[in-house]
């Protein structure tokens, strides 16, 4: 299995060494892994690369390193995912479908991109970033709610998030018109270099007109040498990911929805419900914004993490279930209480870890078990009090299962 986030790097170094004088796009092959980063470091700089060195605004790499931080978009589940940390020592965990699916797809493309525009700018994390973060940015600075708007590779899934949007804004006690459903395709932002330009100069600071015009047409010079990377719709890890963004105490914000996961889930026999789930999942994040339910006295913030995607994934499947939301019954809930297991990660001192497949199984199913005992049928838990009911349970859902 290739994993991108380590090999992306290498190859690009590798690049470098045996492309000193080759022309941008060049297209890098697994053997140039042989070549070792400290030959590539030793090699001069292209001299595209040195006129972009000299133009580069002061702190740049820090720029660059923590533009998804400034943005606002958040370490999630499925951005963990290509690169993942496994550690089962106390909790049964193991690859799952999704897992292998995604390790298997070609990336190919994705490391001849990184690697012209390394050869281009000198800069790895840049060209890094460009390939694998400008679909997040450019949705996330640039998008917006809107009945254009199309969800899935091929819009497939437009209708049904739409109606569950408006479903979910009637059943929870919170201000959920301010909060915009917003796509995130993967091929969009690579359409122009003027529309590469405006991202760049929008998500780091200090980029003058000349400056992003340059990165810009550097980028989509070597994603257009690449054209695996934008093939039907883009690259599925261009937008795997979805988030919630907003602010504690506060309405507004946003939920950013990409056509990668959608496609993930799909792909490994998911059907229409897991995109449902992701998007109850999101929506309860703004519950707890709205609501102030990040708090917690837990001591690290893995834990801290892992209780709050816990709590959404069961504010989800009790949306999903309930007689006044989804209203989905058993044969449906079982792909949605799925789709839950497949995300489940092992990471378990990341500071963005969301629970392990079955710990996330257990809330999910707990928050349907709570909709199925609604009484008076058909009442709706304030969030407060669901919340209230989760705490509860939380120990249990997290309690070692390996022994």
């Amino acid at each position: 299995m290739i994993k991108l986030d380590a090999l992306a790097k290498s190859i690009a170094l590798a690049t470098l060494t045996m492309c000193a004088t080759a022309s941008v796009g060049f297209a890098a092959t697994p053997s140039t892994m042989a070549v070792s980063a400290a030959s590539a470091a030793a090699t001069p700089l292209s001299a595209s690369a040195q006129r972009v060195q000299a133009m580069l605004p002061k702190n740049w790499s820090s720029n660059v390193s923590n533009a998804k931080a400034r943005l606002g978009i958040p370490e999630t589940e499925w951005s963990g995912m290509v690169e993942r940390a496994i550690n089962p020592s106390d909790y049964q965990c193991s690859n799952t479908a999704m897992n292998d699916w995604i390790d298997g797809l070609d990336v190919s493309d994705l490391i001849g991109a990184i690697s012209g525009i390394y050869y281009a700018t000198g800069d790895l994390d840049f060209a890094y970033s460009a390939v694998l973060d400008f679909a997040q940015y450019d949705a996330m600075l640039f998008g917006y709610e809107s009945k254009a708007n199309r969800f899935g590779r091929n819009g497939e899934y437009t209708q049904l998030l739409t109606a569950e949007m408006k479903d979910l804004r009637r059943f929870w006690d919170v201000d959920g018109e301010n909060v915009q459903l917003v796509p995130m395709h993967g091929s969009d932002v690579y359409g122009s270099v003027d529309r590469l330009a405006r991202l760049i100069q929008n998500a780091y600071i200090g980029v003058d007109d000349e400056l992003a015009n340059l990165l810009g047409q550097i980028v989509y010079d070597n994603v257009q040498a690449n054209p695996g990377m934008l093939a039907n719709g883009g690259h599925p890890y261009l937008s795997l990911n979805a988030f919630a963004v907003g602010s504690s105490g506060q309405a507004g914000g946003a939920i950013l929805m990409g056509d990668g996961i959608m496609q993930a889930m799909s792909a490994v026999g998911l059907g229409d419900v897991a995109p449902r789930a992701i998007l109850g999942h999101e929506f309860g994040h703004h519950v707890q914004y709205q609501k102030n339910l990040f708090a917690s006295s837990l001591p690290t913030a893995a834990e801290r993490t892992r209780r709050t995607e816990l709590m959404a994934d069961s504010f989800s499947t009790y949306f999903l279930t309930h007689a006044r939301g989804e209203s989905l019954n058993a044969k449906r809930l079982l792909p949605s209480l799925q789709s839950f297991y497949q995300i489940g990660d092992c990471g378990f001192t990341s500071s963005g870890h969301h629970g392990t497949p079955n710990q996330r199984l257990r809330s999910a199913t707990w928050g349907s078990d709570v909709a199925d005992q609604a009484r008076p049928q058909g009442h709706i838990l304030p969030a407060s009090t669901f919340d209230a009911m989760f705490e509860q349970k939380l120990p249990e859902f997290v309690a070692p299962d390996a022994h």
